[in-house]
């Protein structure tokens, strides 16, 4: 099988989807199947890679910043995939996959419309009609982009969420155009995010926190929560590590500052896999402090690295966490009470080691090649009923 998949974003760019895209193109290579990624370059990075099955071609939008995009850099890439289309016409792909509506869908639908090549979105979060409705900007965005999202939608083999909280929330716009929105969860790398086999045991618990520094991921509520305790066992007693980088880092900078927490709290830049994984085996709790998510892959990774969770209730963290089974489940923006679940856990080994095995257990269950795989079924019953 040939399978095209189409993203503005892959690691080292970007977030969740990127990471997702990263891992089903591997996959699907690992399967035997022929993939070629078209994405988004920038500086240091190769335009063309080629690796057994696997082909990345990334292309020169608008891109300017390795963390986030605007828009208008998002639609430079639609265009930029759709000038390329000589490169995809000789692929010629069974179908492709296009993760984010808008932009990688715009592509798709155009591949689909000139040269016959069906497409599957997957849909994250941002790309869905009222995710983040409190965001003034957001809602605009959706509320102008709306036509085009539901052209985009309609003419797709199958839209997927990843988690039932997006699937839901999707739905409502696809019941609108007769289209009914599938889900499957995402997976984790359970090759590469294992525990550590020896680990020393920290002198001071270590909590860790990684993702895009944006208003959505809740991190002032994060940094209060680090306050209060602060105030009950002063500066000595455990460590937080903030690992990303957005549009918010000037923000938390200033809070760290304003809470006197330079003794606690360390901010490190985006890292490699490798980098990452090192991180997480030396941490002892990992945080989401999230206000919305579609299906958070860093909370995945940490579960499976055995780190004990402390997770807001959002979409996809309900799915993976069982509230004081395998993590304590909190309340988005609310600082007292993910102050007293920390606490819990930075106080309590017992309950730490609980959570960790039943978090690894249950995260064991989830791969990315039975995520590639759903796709391609999808795909495979699509093509029986033309």
């Amino acid at each position: 099988m040939r399978i095209l998949l189409l993203n503005y974003e892959y690691p080292p760019l970007g977030g969740g989807a990127g990471n997702s895209t990263m891992n089903i193109a591997k996959s699907y290579a690992k399967l035997g199947h022929q993939v070629l990624v078209l994405t988004t370059w920038h500086e240091n990075l190769l335009e063309l890679e080629k690796n057994n099955n696997l082909t990345i071609v990334r292309i020169k939008s608008r891109r300017k910043r390795k963390d986030r995009s605007n828009p208008f850099e998002m639609l430079s890439y639609s265009f930029l995939a759709i000038k390329n289309r000589k490169l995809v016409l000789d692929f010629m792909p069974d179908y492709s996959i296009a993760f984010m509506a808008l932009p990688s869908g715009i592509p798709a639908y155009f591949f689909f419309k000139k040269f016959k090549i069906p497409y599957i979105l997957s849909v994250q979060g941002g790309d869905v009609p009222g995710f983040l409705s409190n965001i003034i900007s957001l809602r605009i965005y959706h509320f102008i982009s709306l036509p085009l999202t539901k052209i985009l939608w309609r003419n797709s083999i199958k839209v997927i969420a990843n988690s039932k909280g997006l699937m839901q929330l999707a739905q409502k716009t696809g019941t609108k155009i007769n289209t009914k929105i599938g889900y499957f969860p995402n997976g984790v790398d359970l090759d590469f995010f294992k525990p550590k086999i020896k680990r020393i045991e920290n002198k001071k618990p270590t909590i860790i926190f990684v993702g895009r520094f944006s208003p959505q991921k809740g991190l002032e509520y994060l940094l209060e929560a680090t306050f209060l305790l602060k105030k009950k066992y002063g500066d000595c007693f455990f460590k937080l590590e903030l690992v990303g980088d957005g549009p918010e880092k000037k923000k938390i900078v200033n809070l760290i500052d304003e809470y006197d927490l330079k003794k606690i709290v360390t901010i490190s830049p985006w890292c490699s896999k490798e980098e990452l994984l090192e991180k997480y085996q030396n941490s002892d709790i990992f945080v989401l402090s999230s206000h919305e998510e579609g299906m958070p892959n860093v909370l995945s990774e940490a579960m499976a690295c055995r780190l004990s969770i402390v997770s807001t209730r959002v979409r996809g963290s309900d799915e993976l966490i069982e509230n004081n089974v395998n993590g304590f489940l909190v309340e988005p923006r609310n600082a007292e009470e993910l102050a007293d679940k920390i606490d819990i856990l930075i106080s309590n080994k017992e309950i730490r080691e609980r959570f960790s095995t039943e978090g690894l257990k249950k995260i064991s269950n989830f791969s990315w090649e039975n995520v590639a795989e759903y796709y391609l079924n999808v795909y495979e019953k699509y093509k029986k009923h033309l």
